[in-house]
């Protein structure tokens, strides 16, 4: 999986256009200057530190050895979502999300590798991009108050919610939604007749991939890949998977012909 994870990467084009961004964030922080300076930085301060070692290389390597991370990465986590089928994780790997992830270079990855850590390391992961997980966020902390009561909720979330605290002190700011919405792959906001009740339908079964599922239904702005997300509750069987990934398919020639 390792070389054919290089072999792939080093196939793709010299787009990078997300990738751009987390780079340049990344050497910002070893200049020791902020990466909020750098156009099109919005993540919290640790997504930044998370790409320090990649601006030790050259732009353009640095792209191709984050690509084949997302390449193998993509199919282990496939692999777990699916209960170690491999013949659902193949199917699933058909749908386009993570060979645009490894196109653009992005992040969206990563909240799926959330679902696999363990809660105080995946907490991490799935908030880098609120709008795929903070609805996911809400419900840990509903569960986790219900198990554990309000003191250790609070004491769980305190950790990122500071990190995020001191990201806004050093400039982070919110993208201007309007100005993105040509990018969105959303269906804002006829998507919240049936986002709010998926929604509340996973609150009631404390269900995190349904409420994965119920995301994109509710976010203002969701980008084409973001809808990933979907894929874990779909991976169930073999028909299912396929659905989904034909699904899959649909939302991004949707999106990539303005047809929405």
């Amino acid at each position: 999986m390792g070389i054919l994870s290089i072999l792939v990467a080093g196939m793709l084009p010299d787009y990078a256009g997300d990738f751009n961004a987390f780079y340049q964030a990344g050497a910002a922080i070893l200049r020791g200057q902020s990466p909020y300076a750098v156009p099109g930085f919005y993540n919290p301060i640790w997504v930044a530190l998370l790409f320090t070692p990649f601006a030790l290389f050259s732009r353009e390597l640095a792209y191709h050895i984050y690509a084949a991370i997302i390449f193998g990465a993509s199919f282990y986590i496939l692999w777990r979502l699916s209960q170690k089928r491999i013949g659902i994780t193949l199917i699933a790997a058909f749908s386009p999300f993570f060979f645009m992830t490894m196109q653009y270079g992005n992040i969206d990855w990563l909240v799926l590798l959330g679902l696999l850590c363990p809660a105080e390391l995946g907490i991490w992961l799935i908030l880098i991009k609120p709008q795929m997980g903070a609805p996911l966020a809400l419900l840990w902390a509903w569960k986790l108050y219900r198990e554990r009561g309000l003191w250790k909720t609070l004491l769980f979330f305190l950790p990122v919610t500071l990190a995020y605290g001191l990201s806004f002190v050093i400039g982070m700011r919110l993208p201007d939604v309007s100005v993105m919405q040509g990018w969105s792959a959303g269906v804002w906001p006829y998507g919240l007749l049936l986002g709010i009740p998926l929604y509340l339908w996973a609150f009631k079964n404390r269900d995190d991939q349904l409420a994965l599922v119920a995301t994109p239904f509710l976010e203002p702005y969701f980008g084409p890949m973001s809808w990933m997300i979907i894929l874990p509750k779909a991976m169930k069987n073999y028909w299912t998977t396929a659905l989904a990934t034909v699904v899959s398919w649909m939302i991004v020639l949707i999106w990539r012909f303005n047809l929405h």
